[in-house]
């Protein structure tokens, strides 16, 4: 029973899914690596997946309602998966790759037998995606290492939850969802006690095609919960003078994103830094601590919205402190984590 915004009893409901799924699978596959000049590399491989569900209904089909069944039945998929790839290395300082990547994905056992209201879930097809990748990556001197790459990966039939206007859930396929964005990762050695590593990631992740209902057209939008650039900086420091022991600053930065896939409500992102450090003090002990959010900043986890609820935040932490001990066995200490 609800009294204002607050539940204060509940009564037991009829039971909703009750099943048994046996799961089977063989992915034999073949890999091969050849230098057909001396700094270049190839690879290829091909994979081949069989895989498929055994599925018991103890309570019986129900097409009908928000919680459907489906009937027994046994699904299976077959798929055949192809990879290839080249690196050239002009130096120590420069090699240069490409590689493309074919990827298959079977709906998993929720996805298929927890129907909801879905029309149909066991006609769920796979996911298959192509992705492209190029890049370069090398290291200037002893102290600095840099990688760039660039992608394009086009999803057919991506299994997707399409949310109604009165907060329900239905799984689908998507017609094909497209996911292009940049890498950048650069490490560098200050000093032989200071490194800093950085990451940054720009991205757009969009619905080339995908129409979840009649009157419903999605193509073209961004999705949703999809940062449009993501970043992260740790400092590592580990002082001579302390032996063993290593402070890491970490600081994590997540872009604006939309918080439903009409994109009509929008998160505004957030900044978190983190501090952890590690001691030992002694054979196999190890102090350590952490301070999460040092800033103490109002971030979410994860932000949507429906028009059944509004805006909904899954809080992060606040600023909260940890200390410990750590003890391994037959070790030197632990490591900061």
């Amino acid at each position: 029973m609800r009294n204002g915004q607050i539940f204060e009893s509940y009564t037991l409901a009829d039971t909703i899914y009750d099943y048994d799924v046996t799961f089977w699978g063989i992915s034999p596959y073949v890999h091969v690596e050849a230098s057909p000049v001396e700094r270049l590399r190839l690879t290829a491989g091909l994979r081949f997946d069989h895989v498929g569900y055994d599925y018991r209904n103890a309570l019986g089909e129900l097409t009908t309602g928000r919680h459907r069944r489906p009937a027994s039945t046994e699904i299976t998929y077959d798929h055949l998966s192809p990879k290839l790839g080249a690196t050239y290395t002009f130096g120590p300082g420069l090699s240069v790759f490409a590689a493309y990547g074919h990827g298959f994905r079977a709906p998993s056992e929720g996805q298929l037998f927890r129907q909801g209201q879905a029309l149909n879930t066991i006609g769920l097809k796979p996911v298959k995606a192509d992705n492209v990748e190029a890049g370069l990556r090398g290291q200037v001197g002893q102290r600095l290492s840099y990688e760039v790459s660039v992608y394009s990966m086009k999803k057919t039939d991506d299994i997707l939850n399409y949310t109604h206007p009165d907060g329900s859930q239905e799984t689908v396929n998507a017609g094909e969802t497209l996911h292009r964005g940049v890498e950048l990762a650069l490490g560098l050695a200050l000093t032989e006690s200071l490194r800093v590593d950085a990451s940054y990631t720009l991205a757009r992740h969009t619905y080339e095609s995908w129409r979840p209902r009649e009157g419903v057209d999605l193509s073209g939008k961004v999705m949703e919960e999809a940062p449009r650039e993501i970043g992260h900086v740790t400092v590592s420091y580990a002082p001579g003078f302390l032996d063993g022991a290593k402070v890491l600053v970490d600081w994590t930065r997540i872009g604006r994103y939309w918080m439903d896939a009409e994109n009509t409500h929008e998160y505004e992102g957030h900044d978190v830094v983190d501090v952890r450090l590690n001691y030992p003090v002694g054979r196999g002990l190890a102090l350590f601590g952490k301070v999460v959010n040092v800033t103490d900043a109002r971030f979410a986890e994860g932000a949507t919205y429906t028009q059944a609820r509004g805006e909904e935040y899954a809080p992060g932490l606040p600023r909260t402190v940890y200390l410990g001990l750590q003890y391994t066995w037959g070790g030197k200490g632990g490591a900061a984590r």
